[in-house]
């Protein structure tokens, strides 16, 4: 089974991302999963992909478009997909000449269809542009896909079942 991820890349204060790192490695122990497949964004994207690895997992890495590197806004960031890319087991590349919302749904679209469940880590609310993690779960759900909801500002984790 492969198991992919879709959030926000901002993930607030500390303590927030060790809520959401216990709650992935809660979740992704509860089953079993051959890989993980994730865009590397910052965020969410890296630190799903670092718990997938730290389980002993392989990643599959999805990248929006040729230039994604520009697109990071942290130098710490770009390092850390560097990083990751490196490890992954797959790496591939959408026909998109440079970063862009299209790029980034097309991208959130792929995770979807070769993953067999989704976690999201989703404050739940509208996505802020296209390709967002709001507009990422609604083709998860209606592709049937079952999303495992990590919301980080209520600290809740429920169950969305897309078929």
């Amino acid at each position: 089974m492969n198991v992919g991820v879709s959030g926000h890349q901002d993930l607030g204060p500390h303590g927030k991302v060790r809520w959401i790192k216990k709650q992935l490695q809660h979740q992704l122990q509860r089953i079993s999963f051959s890989s993980g497949i994730s865009s590397l964004a910052a965020g969410a994207d890296q630190l799903f992909a670092k718990t997938v690895l730290d389980l002993g997992h392989e990643i599959k890495v999805v990248i929006p478009c040729k230039g994604y590197e520009s697109a990071f806004e942290s130098s710490a960031a770009a390092r850390s997909f560097q990083k990751l890319k490196k490890k992954a087991a797959e790496c591939y590349v959408l026909d998109f000449a440079h970063p862009s919302e299209e790029a980034f749904l097309a991208a959130g679209k792929r995770v979807v269809e070769t993953s067999d469940l989704l976690f999201a880590v989703w404050d739940g609310c509208p996505a802020a542009g296209l390709g967002g993690t709001a507009d990422i779960v609604r083709y998860a759900l209606r592709k049937g896909k079952p999303v495992v909801h990590i919301n980080p500002n209520t600290r809740v984790v429920t169950n969305l079942n897309g078929k």
